[in-house]
């Protein structure tokens, strides 16, 4: 049986546990605060509460009257964020990322259905 190290186990009994990290990937070319990023050039309001905005980017955001918001980007990168703080990611692959905020957990559906 291999040493314990301290670092990683508190006590004997605990199971070692794997160190990769499976935390939501935030691309950075989509998620940053860029002028092209944060500049509004077309705003909606509509009458039930709906906001709809696009971006110098080409981004495109709707903020939903319960507080859903999603972004749409031109190369079809979309991301859901929920009320209860669950994350949906849809790439350009096709390939979906939901996190679920409460299980903290990740599950990824890529586009042949595995």
């Amino acid at each position: 049986m291999p040493p314990l190290n301290p670092q990683s186990r508190a006590n004997s009994n605990e199971i070692e546990e794997d160190t990769e990290d499976f935390d939501m990937k935030f691309p950075p070319h989509y998620h940053n605060k860029t002028p092209a990023n944060m500049k509004v050039i077309e705003q909606i309001i509509g009458n039930d509460g709906k906001i709809q905005r696009v971006y110098e980017n080409g981004k495109k955001e709707v903020i939903f009257n319960n507080g859903v918001k999603r972004e749409v980007f031109p190369d079809g990168y979309t991301i859901v964020y929920f009320n209860n703080n669950d994350i949906k990611q849809t790439y350009a692959d096709q390939r979906v990322v939901y996190y679920f905020a409460e299980a903290r957990t990740t599950q990824t559906t890529f586009p042949d259905g595995l």
